[in-house]
């Protein structure tokens, strides 16, 4: 059974409506035309700016010595990340294009099948290693950033999909000004109704203003890999 109405109610000084929220610069048209959320599903509708690409990204991921390891479980590799991002600066660039934003942060990672717990507190994993996007989270990046998530799989529920709460407008937040080591919403347990998913075929993208809450989850099926592209 979820708690959402316990915990959340300990962040509610916080919680601001996502069409309140006041910016220094607005969103790219392309996130705000006929879209009113902090997020929006763009489907494949970029696939052909990626797929010249993909085979590429996924031969340096499969390669040990183009990544870093970034989760171990059960003597398994859990996450691995690119160490050389240069292999995507062609879809960074259409994108920064686009926005009109210059990408500040770029990841190019992979997932892979795991058993690893989906854990509800740190207090429950290693602190040497674990994922703090699995839990569920803000960013407490300025509302003015803008992030894009890109599968280069088809992503079903158990592949590694990108969760969020519903009704992400009414539970988005103003940044922690404590820091970042707040943004985790602690302990938070959400029924699987008040949980959406983004799943889709490969090339999927989707935009999102991070400050609602959401999380990463682990690839218990199949291996997952994702680009995410974030935005000044």
């Amino acid at each position: 059974m979820g708690n959402k109405q316990e915990i959340l109610a300990q962040y509610e000084g916080n919680r601001t409506e996502f069409a309140d929220v006041a910016l220094a610069r607005p969103y790219p048209e392309i996130f705000t035309d006929n879209n009113s959320l902090p997020i929006k599903n763009f489907g494949t509708q970029f696939a052909s700016i990626i797929e010249p690409y993909v085979d590429e990204i996924q031969n340096q991921l499969s390669d040990p010595t183009n990544v870093l390891i970034r989760q171990f479980y059960d003597n398994k590799v859990v996450r691995v990340t690119l160490k050389d991002n240069a292999i995507i600066n062609p879809i960074v660039n259409y994108f920064e294009e686009l926005f009109g934003r210059r990408a500040n942060k770029i990841l190019v990672n992979r997932g892979y099948p795991s058993t690893v717990p989906s854990y509800q507190s740190l207090d429950e994993c290693d602190q040497n290693n674990y994922w703090l996007s699995q839990f569920w989270h803000i960013d407490n990046f300025p509302n003015e950033s803008l992030s894009l998530g890109i599968y280069l799989n088809d992503v079903d529920i158990g592949g590694g999909q990108f969760e969020h709460i519903t009704n992400p407008n009414y539970y988005f937040y103003n940044r922690f000004t404590e820091g970042r080591s707040l943004s985790r919403i602690s302990n938070l347990i959400l029924d699987q109704d008040d949980i959406v998913p983004i799943v889709g075929p490969k090339f999927t993208v989707f935009a999102f203003v991070a400050n609602f809450i959401h999380r990463g989850t682990f690839s218990r099926d199949t291996m997952r890999d994702f680009i995410r592209i974030r935005f000044d």
